[in-house]
């Protein structure tokens, strides 16, 4: 009786050869088998039944890369088998290219769903600071999208939630796209004291996936929350008033790297203006509008981890400084024009006393652009 021969990968009985490779195995296969899975390995220059090794190109497209043998899989760690015969570097992805869907929406909440939904803080008087930092990826690491959420959402889990927003834009190259269904997601903490809120920070900036993007993208910002009850009425409309001075402005755009007119606005405000809870006034540089906190808008996103921390600093300094700093008067902490609070009176105060926890903020004061918009500051 004569035997059947069938291709040993697809089981076939059709075009079947016997196949001898360079290490002398024995294979019986089909044309279109030997077609895709005999090559030159090309580690070692041996025609093997070989892997063929998957990526995703710059333009999203997946696509075969290296052809290796058996032995040389083997022997890099790093490899492992995918799906049909693929192999992928599990540094790259959690699981094979070819299996990554084109929705992206993975388990990541709403824009407008509110972190205290998840939190129940202690709000009363206690100093507590939110963050929410914008960040993105660029437009062909889209296909990344799932394990850039999964390594955050591990990173941060119990100190914050992972919210899209479709104001962040991809780039593509070194163009900025429109906003578009796939774009980047707001990292939104729970409320925390300072150092906590410290340690997040430094602990992002230290362990981010290596595809997070943030300063790059440009459009994406970092906004700080302090309790409202923390303060009194008077405090925020003198915090009003300092961020919107014209004659503090250059200090606040040199410190927040940016000059934003449309999400974070400078406008001309009132100690009055403290209970201001319109529509409006949740794109102003302070954004007195929520029921439990003001917001300082005014920063640039970034994941550089002394920037960030010199963003919260500044405004845990500033309030320090607003509790103290009376309204008019004389100096060393006022102007001695009405209802003019001035940076320039701030550094005074950051730096004639010994306030060690504002480090990263001094450092940055001191550098030479900022020094500069500092000396020629009106007392």
């Amino acid at each position: 009786m004569e035997t059947v021969k069938m291709c040993f990968k697809c089981f076939t009985t059709d075009d079947i050869h016997n196949i001898t490779v360079s290490s002398g195995k024995k294979y019986t296969m089909c044309s279109s088998c030997i077609n895709y899975n005999i090559f030159i390995c090309e580690e070692c220059n041996t025609k093997e039944l070989t892997y063929r090794k998957i990526y995703i190109d710059d333009n999203g497209e997946i696509r075969i890369d290296s052809i290796i043998c058996k032995v040389c899989f083997d022997n890099n760690e790093n490899l492992v088998g995918g799906c049909i015969n693929h192999i992928y570097d599990s540094n790259l992805y959690t699981k094979c290219p070819c299996q990554y869907p084109t929705n992206f929406k993975w388990g990541i909440s709403s824009h407008n769903e509110d972190v205290l939904n998840h939190y129940n803080p202690d709000y009363h008087t206690k100093e507590l600071f939110g963050i929410e930092i914008e960040v993105g990826t660029e437009r062909t690491n889209r296909l990344f999208i799932e394990e850039i959420l999964a390594h955050t959402k591990k990173l941060t889990r119990g100190n914050a939630i992972l919210k899209w927003d479709s104001s962040i834009d991809y780039l593509d190259g070194s163009e900025k796209q429109e906003p578009n269904d796939y774009c980047g997601f707001e990292i939104v903490t729970r409320p925390m004291a300072y150092k906590s809120a410290k340690g997040f920070i430094e602990k992002l900036a230290d362990n981010r996936h290596r595809l997070l993007r943030c300063w790059e993208v440009g459009t994406t910002g970092i906004h700080i929350h302090v309790n409202k009850k923390y303060l009194r009425p008077i405090e925020i409309g003198k915090i009003l008033l300092f961020m919107n001075a014209a004659t503090n402005r250059d200090f606040i755009v040199a410190l927040a790297k940016r000059n934003e007119k449309k999400y974070a606005k400078f406008l001309k405000r009132s100690i009055l203006n403290f209970g201001d809870s319109s529509p409006s006034c949740h794109y102003h540089a302070v954004n007195t509008s929520k029921p439990n906190t003001i917001e300082f808008r005014v920063f640039r996103g970034t994941l550089n981890k002394n920037t960030m921390v010199s963003y919260l600093q500044f405004v845990k300094s500033l309030i320090e400084f607003i509790k103290v700093a009376p309204i008019g008067g004389t100096p060393p902490y006022v102007s001695t024009k009405k209802n003019q609070l001035t940076y320039k009176q701030y550094v005074d105060w950051l730096f004639t006393t010994n306030r060690s926890q504002y480090r990263e903020l001094k450092s940055r004061i001191c550098n030479e652009d900022m020094k500069t918009i500092v000396d020629r500051g009106e007392i």
